[in-house]
């Protein structure tokens, strides 16, 4: 197959696997066969899929961007959406990190969503919550052309300072014409992790992403325990390994050796989480340089995962005055 067209970063990483895939349904059932749930469980479903369409960067207005939306319909005709949100780096990286708000029963929930619009965390809960206030409007409104909006109300569970709506209407129409009657919604990370992470051996481990209040999708514990097993995530290591795409041919081949990217291993997980412990338990003795040196580093929005293990190892190094 001729190829003259490569594609570069989180999108073009997206696009290589998408023309990967279109057309096999054999790649499109193992790639879903690969995600795995915030319950630990997998796709019930995958097994009757019979055709999956892709639909590449659609916005939901003030619901987010979705970087991949894959639509997979049964034998029986019963359809599925998924929302796919991609990251060129691991979960943990890509995730916004949380505290518990006393205010709101310690709920782990963004103190702001200004600056955290691009955290795979908070984009998968916004995305969860679009889909709650579509079911709403559904049960409230005969008419199915009306704007999708939140409530105040539900914002505020969500300690959120916009009353989010949809009013998109040629993708309103589209979506209503289309996917009124989906069976079910899913909201998937897809990662530059380690394929170890989600292997049955470490599902119980901190390395499972879903097993951290401090990075869950923020929609509150209550729904968590309801919808647990309507979020999930897969990784590019993983797709590898289980033959849906291939470094060694194919466009993810040509993507894959122009980005230079790997995976981490255990090792650097465990050094990630022992840098952080070491940075939150000596920031107080910085001097003044250091303090600027690191705000400066952490307002850089993109940086290579092996640059950023860089910095982590030389903020090790400082010696404290």
């Amino acid at each position: 197959m001729s190829r003259e067209v490569v594609y570069y970063g989180e999108r073009g990483i997206l696009n290589s696997i998408v023309l990967d895939t279109q057309g096999d349904i054999a790649k499109q059932k193992q790639f879903l066969r690969t995600i795995v749930l915030g319950d630990k469980s997998k796709l019930e479903w995958v097994d009757d899929v019979e055709m999956v369409k892709y639909f590449v960067d659609p916005c939901f207005d003030q619901f987010g961007k979705v970087d991949l939306i894959i639509e997979a319909t049964t034998k029986r005709n019963d359809k599925y959406i998924l929302f796919v949100i991609v990251k060129f780096t691991s979960y943990g990286y890509s995730a916004l990190k949380m505290t518990q708000l006393k205010e709101i029963d310690n709920e782990y929930l963004p103190k702001s969503y200004k600056s955290s619009g691009d955290n795979v965390n908070v984009q998968l809960a916004v995305l969860y919550r679009f889909i709650q206030a579509y079911k709403n409007t559904l049960e409230e409104c005969e008419c199915i052309n009306s704007i999708i909006i939140e409530s105040p109300e539900v914002s505020k569970i969500y300690n959120d300072d916009m009353v989010r709506q949809f009013e998109n209407w040629t993708m309103l129409e589209y979506w209503n014409n289309n996917f009124k009657n989906v069976k079910d919604y899913y909201f998937v990370a897809l990662t530059n992790d380690s394929k170890q992470i989600i292997e049955n051996k470490n599902l119980k481990s901190e390395y499972f992403p879903f097993n951290r209040e401090e990075v869950l999708p923020p929609i509150t514990k209550k729904q968590w325990e309801i919808d647990s097993n309507k979020f999930g995530i897969t990784t590019f290591d993983t797709l590898v390994d289980k033959n849906v795409i291939s470094k060694d041919t194919g466009y993810y081949k040509d993507s894959c050796e122009l980005m230079m990217f790997r995976p981490p291993t255990i090792a650097d997980y465990k050094k990630e989480r022992e840098s952080h412990r070491l940075v939150t338990i000596n920031s107080d003795k910085w001097n003044k340089n250091q303090e600027i040196l690191y705000n400066l580093l952490k307002d850089v929005k993109v940086l290579d995962a092996d640059f950023k293990l860089f910095v982590k190892d030389f903020m090790e190094t400082i010696e404290y005055e």
